[in-house]
């Protein structure tokens, strides 16, 4: 069967294999959200005073669910079977493929804030994580003072100004891993495809290879290194619509991954007729969702890039 219409997205397979399936009935989770400094140094019967720190937050998600439509217009199984018994057989298979394509082009879209969903049943996606600061997530209102520990990074040091370069990127890097992550460095920096050939260009002319070095070390091995990346991945094009233009991310996925609900797993239905309606109707359905134990930790925007 031929295909002219579906995109794989890099990003998306990329991610996805974070992925965790869980069977709560929601997703709860504990946030350490300040640190105990009650402790110190002492010496011999020094009196000490132990006091009890409220710091830990909790936090709690909701399952989002999502489905796709598998429709077989009766007539057409008839007709098929008429001219030849196996053309059921493979029309079934032509419309399952098209269905599985098409409900993978509606996930790869929602981690970007699909705005063809409804806010209130789509997923919570990485701009609401990573960079909207006034919504309520995972049930924590960012808009209080005392919740400023689940606010995102802001992007005073990661603004390019319309023009990206080397010492910016570096600095916008640094100061996210050096405060945030310690040793612990994101594994993705991911942006639209216009801004990452800017990005490629700036390392590729500062690059001298000796002797055969060319077949040996790739460019892209040599901008992963350069940052410390493990994987660097550009968004296809028609993602771009999703996401904020020259907008990148660095994401660490230890702190932010997709989670899956166990009893509906990619679940299908089984075929089913409307009374109404000479058709077969069949849904693939999946209860998902993005956890973000970390917003600081888990990620930074940088804006303004060219």
């Amino acid at each position: 069967m031929g295909d002219a219409t579906f995109i794989p997205d890099l990003f998306y397979r990329e991610w996805l294999r974070e992925g965790v399936k869980l069977e709560s009935a929601s997703i709860p989770f504990a946030v350490a959200s300040s640190q105990d400094t009650t402790g110190g140094a002492y010496y011999g019967a020094t009196l000490l005073n132990p006091v009890a720190t409220d710091n830990v937050t909790p936090a709690e998600q909701q399952w989002r669910f999502y489905r796709q439509p598998f429709v077989v217009v009766e007539t057409d199984l008839l007709l098929n079977y008429a001219s030849n018994p196996t053309g059921v057989l493979n029309l079934l298979t032509n419309k399952m493929m098209i269905g599985a394509g098409s409900f993978l082009m509606l996930l790869q879209k929602a981690p970007w804030g699909d705005t063809g969903q409804p806010v209130g049943l789509r997923v919570d996606d990485l701009i609401a994580w990573l960079q909207t600061a006034n919504n309520v997530i995972a049930g924590i209102d960012r808009t209080q003072a005392a919740n400023s520990f689940w606010l995102p990074n802001p992007a005073t040091n990661s603004n390019m100004g319309g023009a990206t370069t080397i010492a910016k990127l570096i600095t916008a890097y640094w100061a996210y891993v050096g405060n945030q992550l310690g040793s612990d460095e994101p594994q993705m920096f991911v942006l639209p495809p216009l801004n990452y050939a800017t990005f490629e260009s700036l390392f590729v002319q500062n690059i001298r290879y000796i002797n055969e070095e060319t077949d040996k070390r790739s460019v892209q091995g040599s901008i992963r290194h350069k940052l410390m990346f493990q994987n660097m991945v550009c968004i296809p094009s028609y993602q771009l619509g999703l996401q904020a233009s020259n907008t990148g991310f660095f994401i660490n996925y230890n702190y932010i991954y997709p989670v899956f609900f166990e009893p509906l797993y990619f679940n299908f239905r089984p075929w089913l007729t409307p009374t109404n309606q000479f058709i077969l109707v069949s849904y693939c359905r999946l209860g998902w969702n993005f956890v973000c134990v970390s917003p600081q930790k888990a990620g930074q925007q940088v804006i303004n890039m060219n």
